[in-house]
């Protein structure tokens, strides 16, 4: 798929709008979650150390944005938070960051398609059953901790089964619960997300089958996402089944030593 301006501006309004959601579902599991708008971007916070405390979409297409804005926002909530930074980030924060402590920890390639008309999909693996689970299963919610190899109390998992307008997944192999995967509706874009197979399970191909499955069911003609780290397997078996990377997002994390106390003074200006 050709990455066009419209298609980015697309892909970051989403992004805002399902980080906005998911924080404001997060409060049902963590009750101190909130964010705030920043210029060209978004501040979230779901708990020390939660994938949904973070900079989704920094200064897009906006040169007004700082820095200061978001450290302050993260005073006496976080020590540690993720920024990512993509191809229409203002590029006069990169030096700031630098001086500020962070530090570069992953890229995160976006990945789009456009569900074509009359897609047939591929045959289900032998012995696996794709079922939607609706309301809170802990089953699902086990499946997902296993599969990530985080604690059964995660709270990641809890916050993504209570956000509206997402559809939940589970695959089973014989009957045992192997592998999920959710989707979440929005305006112009459906997000894939969370997928996760149980060790025992992986080389299946059942993360494939549960992408064919949200595809048909998020029908024809429809633009949807998902995010992937660059050379995973999830990242080609988005391929596989028809995504383009459009551009990756540089993801960066403050360093271990710059706690709150460390951070500088909010009447220090960081804007251009």
């Amino acid at each position: 798929m050709l990455l066009t301006d419209e298609l980015a501006d697309i892909v970051n309004r989403t992004f805002i709008a399902s980080m906005k959601r998911a924080t404001e579902a997060a409060k049902q599991v963590e009750p101190s979650s909130t964010y705030a708008d920043l210029n060209g971007g978004l501040a979230t916070f779901a708990g020390e150390g939660s994938p949904f405390t973070q900079v989704p979409v920094l200064a897009y297409k906006n040169s007004e944005a700082n820095l200061d804005e978001i450290e302050e926002f993260y005073r006496g909530r976080a020590t540690n938070w993720e920024m990512n930074i993509s191809p229409y980030t203002s590029p006069h924060l990169f030096p700031l960051m630098a001086e500020r402590g962070y530090a570069v920890d992953h890229f995160e390639t976006i990945l789009v398609m456009e569900v074509p008309p009359n897609r047939q999909p591929r045959q289900v693996p032998e012995g696996v059953k794709i079922e939607v689970i609706e309301g809170l299963s802990e089953e699902w919610l086990q499946t997902s901790a296993d599969g990530w190899g985080e604690p059964a109390e995660n709270t990641t998992s809890r916050i993504m089964s209570v956000i509206p307008d997402t559809r939940r997944y589970l695959a089973r192999v014989d009957g045992k619960a192997a592998a999920i995967g959710a989707m979440t509706f929005f305006d112009e874009l459906v997000v894939f997300a969370g997928g996760a197979t149980l060790p025992k399970f992986r080389g299946r191909g059942i993360q494939r089958a549960l992408y064919e499955r949200r595809m048909l069911d998020a029908g024809a003609g429809s633009l949807v996402t998902v995010t992937c780290i660059p050379g995973t397997s999830s990242h080609r078996n988005a391929q596989r089944v028809g995504f383009s990377p459009i551009y990756s997002n540089l993801v960066v994390t403050r360093r271990p030593a710059q706690d709150a106390k460390g951070l500088p003074d909010s009447s220090l200006s960081s804007a251009s």
